[in-house]
C-alpha cells in the first residue's frame, strides 16, 4: 500500500517553495470541501462546480490524494469530502470523491483518528453508501484487506439498510454490493453475525425477498450461529416481537422451511426460537409462526428454560396443540397408505405373468387408498382452517 505524503519540514529550499504552494492548494481545496457544510447558502449548482474544481485540481496533480496532515485528526481531501454530514448536498460531492479514490485507491485503507478506515466510513455515511456497490466493482482488494476484517465495512453498509427508516438505504444498494462481492456473504463480524443476523438485527427489518436472495446466495449462512449461540431463526423472532407492526413473520416461516434443523437449536441462555414468542401470543403474526415452529418440532412443546416460561403453560399453544396431533397423525396415515399403494404395484408390475386376480386387486387397493387418501387430506385442510382461526382471534 503506499504511504501518504506528509507535510514536512525540507531542508532544501526549492523542494520547501514546492512543499508550501502545494500546501496552499491542499488547504484552498479542503476548506472549499468544508464549506458544504459549513455556507447554509451554497447551492447546488456551486457544489456541482466545486466538485468539477477539486477534479480538474485532482487529476492535474494526483499527489493532492496522497496527502495528509500531521495533526492528530489525520485530514486529507478524501477523509474531509467522506466526513460532510449535509446529506441533501453531499451527494452532488460523489464525483468528486471518486476522483479522489481513483487517483489514490489505497487511501480507502487509511484510518482516521478514530482507527476507523476510509472504507468504513464511508460505509457508515448517510450518504455515501451509495458508493459502496462501486467500490466493490472497482477496488475488491480493499475489502478483502486483512486490517479490516475484525469488522468488515459490510456490516456498515448493512445497518445501513436495517435502519434505513433514517438512511433511505435499498435493498437493491445491498444486492449489487454483494452482486459484486460475494465474498463478502461469508465474512463475520466481532459479534460473530453473518450477514443474515445483521440484517435482522436493525430497527426496521428485512423485506423478506431480499432476505430470500441472501440465503440463495450463500445458504449455509442459515444455519450459521453468532457469539450468542443464535441462528438467524433467534434473530427473526425476536424481531417479530419487537417490531410488530413490521411483518418478518415471512422470513420466520421461509427459516423454518428451509433450515428446519435451527428451530432445534438452543442460544446461550438454553432458548428455542420459540420461547422468544410465547410473552406475545395476542398477535395474529406470531401465533402463525408458533403454529409453524411447535408442527415442525412438537417436543418443544415441553420445553422450558430457566427464567422462561414453559411452552405448554400458554393457553393459545394449550388450544392449537391437539390440532397439531391430529394434524401430524394424518399426515402420517396419508404418507402410510401412499407407500403401500405404491408398492403394491411395484410388486404386481415386477412380475412377469401377473395373475389377473392380482391385478384386479392391486388396482381396487389402489382406488381406495386414493379415495381414503383425499378423506385425510380434505380433514388435513380443516384442522389447517381451524388452526388459522385460532390465529385469527383477538
Amino acid at each position: 500500500m503506499e504511504s501518504p505524503s506528509l507535510f514536512r519540514k525540507l531542508q532544501d529550499a526549492k523542494l520547501k517553495r514546492q512543499d508550501a504552494k502545494l500546501t496552499r492548494r491542499f488547504d484552498q481545496l479542503s476548506n472549499a470541501i468544508y464549506s458544504i457544510d459549513i455556507d447554509l447558502k451554497m447551492s447546488e449548482v456551486e457544489i456541482v462546480a466545486l466538485s468539477k474544481r477539486v477534479q480538474r485540481k485532482v487529476t492535474k496533480n494526483p499527489i493532492l490524494a496522497r496527502i495528509v496532515t500531521m495533526d492528530p485528526s489525520k485530514m486529507s481531501l478524501l477523509s474531509v469530502a467522506c466526513t460532510l454530514e449535509r446529506k441533501s448536498k453531499i451527494e452532488l460531492f460523489h464525483p468528486a470523491i471518486k476522483c479522489l479514490i481513483e487517483a489514490n485507491p489505497s487511501a480507502l485503507l487509511w484510518k482516521d483518528d478514530r482507527s476507523r478506515t476510509i472504507t468504513c466510513e464511508i460505509a457508515c455515511h448517510s450518504s455515501n453508501y451509495v458508493l459502496m456497490p462501486w467500490i466493490a466493482t472497482n477496488y475488491q482488494w480493499v475489502l478483502n484487506d486483512e486490517g479490516i476484517l475484525i469488522n468488515p465495512p459490510v456490516y456498515c453498509l448493512i445497518d445501513q439498510y436495517a435502519n434505513r427508516g433514517a438512511t433511505g438505504c435499498s435493498a437493491a444498494i445491498i444486492q449489487q454490493f454483494f452482486e459484486a462481492y460475494p465474498r463478502g456473504l461469508t465474512r463475520t463480524n466481532e459479534y460473530g453475525f453473518t450477514p443474515l443476523h445483521a440484517i435482522l438485527s436493525g430497527s426496521t427489518g428485512c423485506e423478506p425477498a431480499l432476505f430470500k436472495w441472501l440465503t440463495e446466495q450463500c445458504p449455509n449462512n442459515m444455519s450459521e450461529t453468532d457469539n450468542n449461540e443464535q441462528t438467524p431463526l433467534h434473530r427473526a423472532c425476536y424481531l417479530l416481537t419487537h417490531h410488530l407492526g413490521y411483518d418478518s413473520s415471512e422470513i420466520c416461516k421461509y427459516l423454518i422451511a428451509e433450515c428446519p434443523q435451527s428451530v432445534r437449536e438452543l442460544e446461550r441462555w438454553g432458548r428455542l426460537p420459540i420461547h422468544y414468542l410465547l410473552e406475545h401470543c395476542q398477535h395474529r403474526t406470531v401465533k402463525e409462526v408458533v403454529v409453524s415452529l411447535l408442527r415442525s418440532y412438537p417436543e418443544s412443546y415441553d420445553m422450558a428454560p430457566e427464567f422462561t416460561a414453559v411452552t405448554s403453560s400458554i393457553p393459545f399453544v394449550q388450544r392449537i396443540k391437539p390440532l397439531l396431533d391430529e394434524e401430524s397423525e394424518l399426515k402420517e396415515n396419508a404418507a402410510y397408505f401412499q407407500q403401500v399403494s405404491e408398492t403394491f404395484f411395484d410388486a404386481v408390475d415386477g412380475t412377469k405373468n401377473p395373475r389377473q386376480l392380482a391385478s384386479s386387486t392391486c388396482h381396487a387397493f389402489g382406488d381406495w387408498a386414493k379415495s381414503f387418501t383425499r378423506d385425510l387430506e380434505a380433514k388435513i385442510e380443516q384442522i389447517v382452517n381451524q388452526l388459522q382461526d385460532q390465529c385469527n382471534e383477538d
